[in-house]
């Protein structure tokens, strides 16, 4: 009602604020109560009225909070007929001094519950009595033994490492997704997004306007330059760099990532911005350059065997190089295998599965040997 009558609820008849304590003077006759702070007494309002009433005995004190030893509350708990302050006046002490706890602070079991919905691994204690801390630091230990529960001193410093964050909340289509009983894969793929309040988000991209205020876009990248030489050409350099090259009739697909066009020599290079498509991209580009200024590299592209042609080389070089080594051989041209007599020991040879078949293994691996320095002396060098 007051509030509606645009009057000030808080301007109450018998509170008010305290004058200033040089004026609040002992001649002052009239009874009053004085909630003063702070509550340990050593500085402030509540020491200066302590200083000026407590050797009246029709005055009374009453202590609320609690007091740390050493200060001049936690004294007054022996109740002394005086007590010394810090300055050196001694003050007699004839007031009626009571310790009644107004204190907020929970209890051990209020305590206990609240670090177990926490789910707290570490506990400090702090602002408290040192006898009392250690009690309760026991009796922590001694009822959640996987609790780390420590009690420093004051000014100390203590250090833990704290582990980042690594939650994500799961929204959209990937809910459904994790939550199917009968998923096979534990792994999920999808797209994380931290909020400015550092919540995080794990989603699919393609519904990222749906759940954030962000928006997906996809940058599309193309280089163009002169290039006078067949895409074959482009091809066959490029494959000695990548196994995932299709041939089409007017263009090249490398890695299913890269697309190459060839169109009145002009070479068109284009992709979507990745880090994977962005080196693919790079990779075919430089070989494209180094075809064009290059005439060397591109006599050695050129210059490149058949498959078919390379083995039919790499046997008959193998052939002599184990006449050489064992003596007699005999050949099978057609099947391309070769069978060898020596010390007692009959050596098969099947050079299309470069497999080797002999009682003794020693002579199998020795074969086997002589058939891979083969292949390393004849193997070309790519360009590239």
């Amino acid at each position: 009602q007051q509030a509606n009558r645009c009057s000030n609820p808080w301007n109450l008849k018998y509170v008010k604020n305290m004058p200033d304590r040089h004026q609040f003077q002992e001649s002052e006759t009239e009874a009053c109560v004085v909630l003063a702070a702070p509550g340990m007494m050593q500085s402030g309002a509540s020491r200066k009225l302590f200083e000026q009433w407590a050797p009246d005995k029709r005055n009374g004190i009453i202590v609320t909070g609690y007091s740390v030893r050493g200060t001049l509350a936690h004294e007054l708990k022996s109740e002394p007929e005086s007590v010394l302050l810090n300055d050196g006046v001694k003050i007699n002490v004839r007031a009626t001094i009571k310790f009644i706890s107004f204190s907020a602070h929970s209890d051990y079991n209020q305590t206990a519950d609240f670090i177990q919905q926490l789910k707290a691994n570490v506990v400090v204690l702090v602002h408290g009595e040192e006898h009392e801390m250690a009690r309760m630091q026991t009796k922590l230990r001694h009822d959640y033994p996987q609790l780390t529960v420590t009690k420093p001193q004051n000014c100390s410093t203590i250090r833990y490492a704290v582990p980042a964050e690594r939650s994500v909340e799961a929204v959209g289509t990937l809910v459904e997704e994790i939550s199917n009983a009968k998923r096979v894969r534990t792994e999920v793929s999808g797209l994380v997004v931290e909020e400015p309040g550092g919540s995080r988000l794990l989603l699919k991209p393609e519904e990222l306007s749906a759940h954030t205020t962000l928006s997906a876009c996809a940058l599309q990248q193309c280089h163009r330059f002169a290039f006078s030489h067949p895409l074959a050409l482009l091809a066959r350099a490029v494959r000695e760099t990548f196994d995932e090259v299709l041939v089409e009739a007017d263009r090249l697909v490398v890695c299913d990532c890269v697309t190459v066009t060839l169109v009145r020599q002009v070479l068109c290079i284009s992709w979507d911005a990745s880090p994977v498509a962005d080196l693919v991209a790079d990779s075919v580009c430089m070989a494209a350059v180094e075809l064009t200024r290059c005439p060397p590299a591109m006599q050695a592209v050129l210059g490149q065997e058949d498959p078919s042609q390379q083995e039919e080389r790499l046997f008959k070089v193998l052939c002599t190089y184990l006449q050489q080594e064992f003596g007699k051989i005999a050949v099978d041209d057609a099947a391309r295998r070769v069978e060898i007599e020596v010390d007692d020991h009959h050596i098969l040879v099947d050079f299309p599965t470069r497999g080797v078949k002999c009682e003794s293994q020693a002579m199998a691996d020795r074969v086997k040997g002589l058939i891979r320095r083969c292949e390393t002396a004849l193997k070309p060098i790519a360009p590239f």
